[in-house]
């Protein structure tokens, strides 16, 4: 019993030894200074398509008893059933989401088809989440 309370005594003074030699203070200043690195800004939540679009038609949720919400995150409202461990084509907003008045369903999905939707790359993306949303139909 003594020899174990000499050994966490014995470790106890190694470590304080190590960190007093080496600190933490290092660390601790190079985290500062890496996010004293990073500059966030605002940037605007809606295109100025989408802002239009949602002016049009953010009145008629009272009177549909639906609600619309803008840049609706898929993985927020579809589960991928698979043995894949990997689902990142989830992880894409769509524009609106026209869901029922206590947000039980899902009435609508919409993307608009503004100018971000020129570049190769989302040209792309879009093209495999139509294919997805096909197959999604079909079965």
């Amino acid at each position: 019993m003594i020899y174990v309370l000499l050994f966490i005594i014995l470790m106890v003074i190694i470590f304080w030894f190590i960190i007093s030699r080496f600190g933490s203070s290092s660390l601790i200043k190079d985290i500062n200074e890496d996010v004293s690195a990073v500059n966030y800004i605002p940037k605007q939540f809606l295109t100025n398509n989408e802002y239009d679009f949602l002016t049009k038609f953010i009145d008629l949720e009272d009177e549909l008893h639906i609600n619309i919400v803008p840049q609706v995150n898929l993985a927020s409202i579809i589960q991928k059933v698979s043995n894949s461990r990997f689902n990142t084509e989830l992880f894409r907003n769509i524009d609106f989401g026209i869901f029922s008045a206590d947000y039980s369903k899902v009435l609508l999905l919409i993307e608009l088809n503004d100018e971000s939707h020129n570049n190769f790359h989302r040209k792309k993306r879009d093209i495999k989440f139509m294919k997805y949303a096909i197959k999604r139909e079909l079965n």
